[in-house]
């Protein structure tokens, strides 16, 4: 965003459509924000593990006892 600024942006503004509150190590407060999730691994809606869940239609929390990072 600052070198968006230093670019000569008139303005910036930020849009995430998922958030886990609590796992950012940068502090940034984003303008919009889509939903709030759980610290979970997700999958579906372009997310995936490993290649797998990314054609999911919809956004879930991976499975217990799926081993991911």
């Amino acid at each position: 965003m600052d070198l968006l600024h230093r670019k000569g942006a008139a303005g910036v503004k930020t849009c995430v459509l998922l958030r886990k509150i609590g796992r950012q190590t940068i502090a940034v407060e984003p303008d919009y924000t889509g939903f709030e999730i759980p610290n979970a691994f997700v999958v579906g809606y372009g997310l995936d593990f490993a290649g797998d869940y990314r054609h999911l239609p919809f956004i879930g929390v991976l499975p217990d006892g799926v081993e991911h990072p």
